[in-house]
């Protein structure tokens, strides 16, 4: 709760300084506020040796009726927490997971969507971009927007009985084949021109 994204934004950052200093390719894969990181990391750090990128429901904006509720609590300083969607897991499992998130991140993570939406990505890598049709957090439809606005040629698909934690769902083998088959493909792409 005393961290705001410019925080994560180091930490992801000094990660992928690490990656970069020691892997020939980096295929990132991000979920929610880490795929705003990763858009981030994708437009700023030229160090890592990014290869592609998959974003899980990019949290590039709230509905606005979750917008509206932010703001309310914000402004009435409660709840201080905002409850979080259960994902669906085999068996009725329970996650371990975080349940509540706090009210001033979810601003911050706000001003880090407004920022990437404002300045733009330029990626130089291939980008697949995966949402889950029951999603009740992040608004699928206007994200793909915003998503084609800033990535014309990512590469969209929608798992339409899965919800917010695309790897937890119970469509977690079809959002893993197909990160697997995005980075199959672009890794041979890398291979070819590194051989080129």
């Amino acid at each position: 709760e005393t961290t705001t994204w410019h925080d994560w934004f180091a930490s992801a950052n000094t990660a992928a300084d690490y990656l970069g200093e020691r892997c020939d390719r980096v295929h990132m894969v991000a979920l929610s506020m880490g795929a705003l990181l990763a858009l981030r990391l994708l437009d700023t750090n030229t160090r890592c040796r990014w290869a592609s990128c998959t974003l899980l429901a990019p949290a590039l904006t709230l509905g606005p009726l979750q917008e509206r509720a932010v703001a309310v609590a914000e402004r009435l300083g409660w709840p201080r927490r905002l409850g979080k969607e259960p994902p669906q897991l085999a068996m009725d499992l329970l996650p371990p997971a975080y349940w509540q998130i706090p009210v001033a991140q979810v601003r911050s993570m706000l001003e880090l969507a407004a920022t990437i939406r404002s300045a733009g990505v330029a990626s130089p890598v291939p980008v697949q971009v995966i949402h889950g049709g029951l999603d009740q957090t992040i608004p699928m439809r206007a994200t793909r927007t915003i998503v084609r606005g800033l990535l014309p040629n990512a590469q969209h698909h929608v798992i339409r009985a899965a919800g917010h934690l695309l790897p937890r769902t119970l469509q977690a083998k079809r959002v893993r084949r197909l990160i697997e088959e995005f980075v199959d493909a672009a890794d041979a792409v890398a291979s070819a021109r590194a051989d080129g």
